[in-house]
């Protein structure tokens, strides 16, 4: 082997004053430390960014378990809402034909106290026979006291 380029390096630091020498592994010491310290900034900061990349995917299931949550919720609304409307018919049905009942009512007795007939009142008032029946015998003027 060849070892002039490093016999020759040695003479020369061998010939430098100790002040240059001082100078020499001074500098070579504040590079290493250097060195050392980017290095472990650069892990540091590797290791900052695999936490940060777990809390993010952490956070995207989150996210993701959310948005189903919230999708079966929009889908229970929906069906929530449209048994409400089917409440809200029916009531309305149910509110017309209690108004239509009181008028057939109604108009069956005005029609007993005119002295009508109990099969008067069933065709005419759209009333049943037997509330006919009941009808002119509460509100007739031939009906006995």
């Amino acid at each position: 082997m060849n070892y002039e380029p490093l016999e020759s390096a040695i003479s020369t630091l061998a010939s430098m004053p100790p002040s240059s020498l001082f100078a020499i592994v001074g500098g070579l010491l504040v590079t290493a430390f250097c060195l050392y310290f980017y290095k472990q900034r650069r892990d540091c900061n590797r290791l900052t960014a695999l936490e940060d990349t777990v809390k993010l995917r952490a956070m995207s299931r989150l996210v993701s378990a959310q948005q189903e949550e919230m999708s079966l919720l929009r889908e229970r609304l929906g069906t929530l809402e449209a048994y409400v409307d089917r409440l809200n018919n029916r009531q309305q049905r149910l509110a017309e034909n209690t108004h239509q009942r009181k008028q057939r009512v109604d108009d069956a007795i005005a029609i007993a106290i005119r002295g009508q007939d109990d099969s008067d009142l069933a065709s005419r008032a759209g009333v049943s026979p037997s509330e006919a029946k009941l009808i002119a015998s509460l509100y007739s003027q031939n009906a006995p006291a």
